[in-house]
């Protein structure tokens, strides 16, 4: 019989609460009954679930803060943590925010909502939004992470679109009379649309260009949205030492694309003094390289660093593997400096060919009794006496290289010896057996009005592609390591070359020249030739005298050419060539003619200059890095405008990067190069 549905109901809930509390040993007051599943067993433990409370936040980019908040939900059973950290979107960390990482911990029973901030910043203000993420990661204690995981913060911008504004980073500057340089920041703020530039220049105060400080002007240049600090130099000059202080000033102008100047717009360098010195007695290089032919050596004295009262310094000469009254004879004496004079003091030392020799000897030159001023350095020098004598014999061989191909070349160690016929003179062969002894023979017998070929041995960068990879290892530009260049002109402790050839003296016109390249990287790319300086050391010539007439006579004299001494080898030199603006790439372009140890007044073939010659590089770098470089008569260079050398001619920012020797060749048969060495920084002196 089926009972009514509540009373079923009632009989039912009875009988389980019966059985529940029954079991076998009836019912226990102490039984409870919310418990569940076998006597004696734990619940089971829920230690939550870890998520952010919302996947989206947008602040302002005044605020100061943005605060995150973590929930734990589903459970908190057990001590847990999760770790959360901050990553870049559009918004970089450093500048629009500041990076944030942490752990955040719970105790057991705790499912209170715990936060943490992220720090943002208004130092650079942007138009528009930016964004940054942050993330849940790394839960402990048996918590998981759920949705949201992630969340976007996303910046409105404090700024609006502009070019913002340009300023000195300070009124004033300071800087020793010693110091070298003085450094000048500029700043970009309140913006940072679009690429802007603003000019800055040096003026007169108490201070004077050219004496104290060198002239400087210039474009500082932002790239758009760039707002990083540009900074210049002034180089401060130590030659005339004052007392007490001096000043110059430096104004910014013409700021482009709507950008505006911001105060300071100028400001003040107070040059601190140095205070008067009598200066100090030096040599003006440690080596002078000389022919045996040429009849005598000159040798330099400066007074640098003061010229307060009067000075004088002893010198004399000491035998080396050179005997006085063979070789040379002795000299000795005092050179004496008036009161505020710094003039070179020079004097010669004869050299004899009576007994010709062969190789190489050398003697000492040594300054010593300074009065009136210190002793400097170099004290002491070596004059190298290269021998008048027959050379050793270089001559093409069975084993010699050999090549007909107009651009063939073969390599030794770190140097490149080239074919280099880029004129296409006719029949023309090439042969090598080493760095140092190589040669050419063409089948041309006419006069073609100009050179046409440049056979050569290069050391370092090249203009020519194949050449210069030759030097490095394949797909690297590692060709300087392999050369041993690419080495900042202030950091240069030697580069001499020692050239040697042989040509004809009839019948032909060549001229043999170094050309010395110099860059703004150490290792530029063959497709950056031509240089950015171009030093021209021309050490012979076939068929062009210094008289007036000749081409290169000509165009010395309407370039304002003059004469300058350079580790012991006296030069002819002009500078800015108009018609040679393209064998540079920005900087100058600057010949260096040797005077004749060698001449013939045969008028219709004269041969002018060296076929054997040392050339102390360092020496003439030296010299082209004065800010007022003078002439042997104590007169300022002049370019071929007219213009006064006032800064230096090689800049100190400049990398030494090839020596490239060479002749070029019109007709004639054959030229031989019977020694080339180029001593670099440590390497052992050329022999």
């Amino acid at each position: 019989m089926r009972l009514p549905q509540f009373v079923s109901r009632t009989v039912l809930c009875t009988l389980v609460v019966l059985l529940a509390a029954c079991g076998s040993g009836g019912l226990d007051a102490g039984t409870d009954v919310k418990s569940s599943g076998t006597s004696g067993s734990p619940p089971n433990p829920q230690p939550g679930v870890f998520v952010l409370s919302q996947a989206n936040y947008s602040i302002q980019q005044g605020d100061d803060t943005v605060t995150v908040v973590v929930d734990r939900t589903s459970g908190s059973d057990g001590a847990v943590a999760v770790n959360y950290a901050t990553a870049d979107g559009t918004a970089v960390a450093g500048t629009d925010y500041a990076a944030t990482t942490g752990t955040l911990n719970w105790n057991d029973g705790d499912s209170t909502a715990q936060s943490f901030t992220v720090p943002i910043s208004s130092a650079t203000p942007f138009s528009g939004s930016k964004t940054f993420s942050i993330a849940l990661s790394a839960a402990t204690g048996g918590a998981t992470i759920g949705t949201p995981q992630t969340a976007t913060v996303t910046i409105s911008g404090a700024g609006t679109s502009t070019a913002g504004s340009i300023s000195l980073s300070a009124a004033g500057y300071s800087v020793a009379q010693n110091g070298g340089t003085v450094t000048l920041t500029l700043h970009r703020t309140g913006g940072s649309t679009g690429a802007v530039t603003v000019d800055y220049a040096t003026s007169d105060g108490t201070a004077t260009a050219g004496t104290n400080y060198t002239a400087a002007s210039g474009t500082a240049s932002w790239a758009d949205g760039s707002v990083a600090a540009q900074k210049f130099k002034v180089t401060v000059s130590n030659a005339t030492p004052f007392s007490g202080n001096k000043t110059f000033m430096v104004t910014l102008s013409s700021p482009t694309n709507g950008a505006a100047l911001a105060a300071p717009i100028s400001a003040t360098v107070t040059i601190t003094g140095s205070a008067a010195s009598a200066g100090s007695l030096a040599l003006s290089s440690a080596t002078y390289p000389v022919q045996q032919s040429a009849g005598s050596v000159t040798i330099t004295v400066v007074r640098t660093g003061g010229s307060s009262g009067t000075a004088s310094v002893n010198y004399a000469t000491a035998n080396g593997t050179a005997a006085a009254g063979t070789d040379y004879t002795a000299a000795s004496g005092t050179l004496n400096w008036a009161g505020g004079d710094t003039s070179a003091k020079t004097f010669n030392v004869t050299v004899s060919a009576a007994t010709a020799f062969t190789g190489a000897k050398s003697f000492s030159v040594n300054l010593s009794g300074a009065v009136g001023g210190a002793l400097g350095t170099p004290a002491a020098a070596t004059v190298s006496i290269t021998g008048s004598g027959s050379q050793t014999a270089c001559a093409k061989g069975s084993g010699s290289y050999t090549t007909n191909d107009d651009f063939g070349y073969v390599v030794y160690g770190d140097y490149v010896v080239n074919n280099n016929n880029w004129g296409g003179t006719p029949g023309q062969k090439f042969w090598a057996n080493s760095a140092n002894c190589w040669g050419v023979t063409t089948t041309s017998t006419v006069d073609g009005g100009s050179p046409g070929s440049y056979p050569n041995v290069t050391r370092g960068w090249s203009s020519n592609d194949g050449v210069m990879q030759q030097l490095s290892d394949p797909g690297t530009n590692d060709w300087t390591t392999k050369s041993g260049m690419g080495i900042s002109v202030t950091a240069l402790t030697q580069a001499t070359a020692h050239w040697a050839f042989s040509a004809p003296t009839t019948g032909t016109r060549w001229m043999g020249l170094m050309d010395i390249y110099f860059h703004k990287t150490n290792s530029p790319d063959y497709t950056q030739f031509p240089p950015y300086t171009d030093l021209m050391v021309d050490q012979a010539l076939q068929d062009q005298v210094f008289d007036g007439t000749t081409f290169y006579s000509a165009t010395a004299q309407q370039d304002n050419a003059t004469t300058v001494t350079l580790g012991g080898v006296k030069f002819v030199i002009y500078i800015d060539d108009t018609s040679e603006d393209s064998f540079h790439n920005g900087g100058h372009t600057i010949h260096l003619f040797e005077l004749p140890t060698a001449y013939t007044s045969n008028n219709a073939n004269p041969v002018w200059g060296s076929m054997n010659s040392r050339i102390d590089i360092k020496a003439i770098i030296a010299y082209l890095l004065q800010s007022n470089p003078l002439d042997d008569n104590g007169h300022p260079l002049v370019t071929a405008t007219g213009a006064t050398v006032t800064s230096p001619l090689i800049t100190p920012d400049l990398y030494l990067n090839a020596v490239n020797a060479g002749w070029e060749i019109n007709t004639g048969t054959p030229f031989t190069n019977t020694n080339f060495c180029l001593a670099m920084q440590s390497e052992p002196a050329c022999p």
